[in-house]
C-alpha cells in the first residue's frame, strides 16, 4: 500500500495544473457493473427478493459518472486526475418470510463507490486526428459504503420460522464504510468535433481486493471489483 501511495502522490504532482501545459477535461455519465461476488452479496442472494424476484449480480447494476483532468507530459502520453461516483439502492423483503399477518418484511439496501485515481494514458494519434483511441492503468484509493435499513429477522435462516409467526422483527439500520487501495485499467475513444471539443466514449475495470468491512458487518467482505462504461465530452485548453 505505501508504493501505491507513493506513486499515487508522485502522478498527482505531476498531472496538477502548470502555466503552459497542455491540458484537457473528460466529463462522462454511464454505467457500473459491480462484479458483487463476495460472501456480503451472496448472504443478499439467499436472503432477499425486489420485484418478486430472487436479488442478483445484475441488480446492483447502477449509473456512475465522473471527471478527470489530463496532463500532456510527452508525445502521445498524458497523466490524469480522475474522480468518479456510483450508488445504488434496492427495495428488497425476505424470500422466504413474510410477518405474522402474511405481508412482506421489507428493507433497503444502498452501495456507494467514490473511486479517486491517477490514470497514465496512451494516446497514440496527433492532436488533429478525428479518432483518437486511447489505453490507461493506473492506480485507485475506492471510498466504500454499505447500508442496509428496514425492518429484519433476528434470525432470517431458523427454518422453523417459514411466517414470522414466533419470530423476532426488528426495525434497524447497519452501516460500513472504508477506503480501499485497487488498480483500473481500460480504454476509449475520443472522436473530434472541432479543436477544443471531443465526444469521448471509455470503459476501465476496477481491479480491488476484496475488503473486510468491520463495525455492523463484521466477518464479511465487500467486493469493489467491477466494470464502467461511459460517454462524454472531452474539452481542451
Amino acid at each position: 500500500m505505501r508504493r501505491i501511495t507513493a506513486v499515487m502522490t508522485l502522478a498527482l504532482l505531476a498531472a496538477w495544473p502548470r502555466p503552459g501545459a497542455a491540458g484537457n477535461l473528460d466529463v462522462r455519465v454511464g454505467a457500473f457493473f459491480p462484479r458483487a461476488s463476495s460472501d456480503l452479496f451472496a448472504d443478499d442472494y439467499r436472503l432477499y427478493l425486489r420485484d418478486g424476484q430472487r436479488l442478483e449480480t445484475s441488480d446492483w447494476t447502477g449509473w456512475a459518472g465522473g471527471i478527470s483532468y489530463n496532463t500532456k507530459v510527452a508525445k502521445n502520453f498524458e497523466i490524469g486526475v480522475n474522480f468518479d461516483g456510483y450508488g445504488k439502492t434496492l427495495h428488497t423483503s425476505y424470500l422466504a418470510h413474510v410477518d405474522q399477518y402474511g405481508n412482506e418484511i421489507r428493507q433497503h439496501l444502498e452501495f456507494d463507490m467514490l473511486p479517486l485515481g491517477v490514470s497514465f494514458r496512451l494516446v497514440p494519434t496527433r492532436r488533429s486526428a478525428r479518432f483518437a483511441p486511447f489505453v490507461e492503468v493506473g492506480p485507485d484509493v475506492v471510498f466504500w459504503e454499505y447500508k442496509e435499513e428496514g425492518d429484519f429477522l433476528v434470525d432470517p435462516y431458523d427454518t422453523n420460522c417459514e411466517s414470522a409467526h414466533g419470530c423476532d422483527i426488528l426495525p434497524d439500520a447497519f452501516k460500513s464504510e472504508g477506503a480501499a487501495f485497487g488498480l483500473h485499467a481500460g480504454g476509449g475513444l475520443r472522436v473530434r468535433v472541432n479543436d477544443d471539443v471531443s465526444l469521448v466514449g471509455q470503459y476501465r475495470y476496477y481491479f480491488v481486493e476484496h475488503e473486510d468491512m468491520g463495525e455492523d458487518f463484521r466477518g464479511f467482505h465487500v467486493d469493489l471489483n467491477g466494470g464502467m462504461a461511459t460517454f462524454g465530452v472531452n474539452f481542451r485548453f
